[in-house]
């Protein structure tokens, strides 16, 4: 993560490569440290019976100008490319989702702001199948507004379309909206969001997500901290999409403890349950599963300016 702030404007560039395990579903994973909207990531398959691993790579540069006190522009690209290793072919589909956005907002007051925002992208899959576009194209325009309703909790909403075109096929338009709300207190932060978007998974195909996302995290001491996530989705066949498709139900409770041993360890314990119900004859499933993380944070708030 690094931040390089100027008179007017501000860059940042984001990024971050995993390698996890696949077992029987790939997931996304509610997260209680997440305290942006922006920043939940919204692609997996949640389907898939064999073990293998998943190689993700996420890259997000961002700029904004300042033209005045009530008037600026952004842009962004967001990169992800993802790939499996030893995984049974067809199980699990590599693919790079790449999408443009620009945005112009303009202050109302002092606590409320309104934006228009336009993105472009493609997703393409490495895997050809029948029946399923290898690549599709999208455009969106949508419009939003962000009310400041006391100094420490933030109102968002917005409402676009998204029109997709697959290679081969026909375009097709969707309904898409993000409705969120934060709140940073001295001890306690608080995200909630409501939302329908176009995701990207590993199965070869872009969807359409209704989700609910919370997260709560609290400071109880000066070393000990807790959070809870609850992330909940149901995915949906984009209007252009070609081909069987499984719909899927997704829930996820996730509680954490952490607690500092120094100014630069950190260990933390989380618990997960997760569910998953599927339209196919692959039914559903359900996990219970606990993590232990050692953290060392040599300089948390390093960066420029």
């Amino acid at each position: 993560n690094y931040n390089h702030e100027g008179l007017k404007s501000n860059f940042r560039i984001r990024a971050n490569y995993s390698q996890e395990s696949v077992r029987t579903a790939e997931r996304a994973d509610a997260d209680p440290d997440v305290n942006d909207p922006d920043e939940i990531t919204g692609d997996d398959a949640g389907r898939g019976f064999a073990f293998g691993d998943r190689n993700r790579l996420w890259i997000l540069p961002q700029w904004s100008y300042q033209f005045s006190e009530k008037s600026s522009i952004a842009a962004s690209v967001r990169y992800t490319d993802v790939d499996y290793d030893d995984i049974i072919p067809g199980t699990y589909v590599p693919y790079t989702d790449v999408r443009f956005e620009a945005s112009l907002s303009r202050g109302f007051s002092t606590r409320t702001r309104g934006y228009i925002r336009a993105s472009t992208g493609r997703y393409e899959r490495d895997i050809e199948q029948v029946g399923v576009a290898s690549e599709v194209d999208g455009l969106g325009l949508s419009i939003g507004i962000e009310q400041g309703l006391t100094q420490t909790t933030r109102f968002r909403a917005e409402v676009g379309v998204v029109e997709t075109e697959p290679k081969g096929g026909e375009s097709d338009s969707d309904i898409v909206w993000d409705i969120n709300l934060v709140r940073n207190l001295q001890t306690v932060t608080l995200l909630a969001q409501v939302s329908r978007t176009v995701n990207s998974d590993g199965d070869g195909r872009l969807t359409l997500r209704d989700s609910f996302n919370l997260s709560v995290k609290n400071q109880f001491s000066e070393r000990l901290e807790g959070g809870l996530g609850v992330r909940v989705y149901t995915t949906d066949q984009l209007s252009s999409d070609i081909g069987a498709f499984e719909e899927r139900d997704y829930a996820q409770l996730r509680a954490q403890l952490s607690y500092a041993l120094s100014r630069t360890f950190l260990v933390e314990a989380d618990y997960r349950y997760t569910y998953i119900d599927r339209s196919t004859v692959s039914g559903s499933g359900k996990s219970n599963s606990i993590i232990l993380w050692l953290t060392w944070q040599p300089n948390a708030r390093a960066g420029s300016r």
